[in-house]
């Protein structure tokens, strides 16, 4: 049997790729709003796993884990420059970390997320 899930495009990880250094710099201002909202809306707390997919450079994790840092938070994105910056963000932060993988096929089988 042929597996359903798909991949993302390679011409898509090749573009987030290639913004990964200066992404912060050129959506600072979407960031800087958008981030707030989705910390509020995820409302983390203590002792929880979070999941995020299409984590991008790491901003969302690293203003989580300032907020409640007794969280474990794991960000994935296809793009391994997004995952690197991710993961510099999270750098000597304990339960904060950046994998890269694609979205439609999770590498975290059998594990569970709040």
């Amino acid at each position: 049997m042929e597996s359903t899930k798909t991949r993302q495009d390679d011409a898509v990880v090749r573009q987030y790729d290639g913004w990964a250094q200066v992404y912060d710099v050129f959506w600072r201002r979407y960031v800087t709003q958008t981030v707030p909202v989705l910390q509020r809306a995820a409302n983390v707390q203590p002792g929880e796993r979070v999941l995020d997919v299409a984590c991008g450079t790491g901003a969302f994790e690293r203003s989580a884990m300032d907020g409640c840092p007794d969280a474990e938070l794991v960000g994935i994105d296809v793009a391994p420059g997004m995952v690197g910056q991710a993961r510099a963000k999270l750098d000597g932060v304990a339960d904060g970390q950046g994998e890269r993988a694609d979205g439609r096929d999770l590498p975290v089988v059998g594990a569970w997320f709040d």
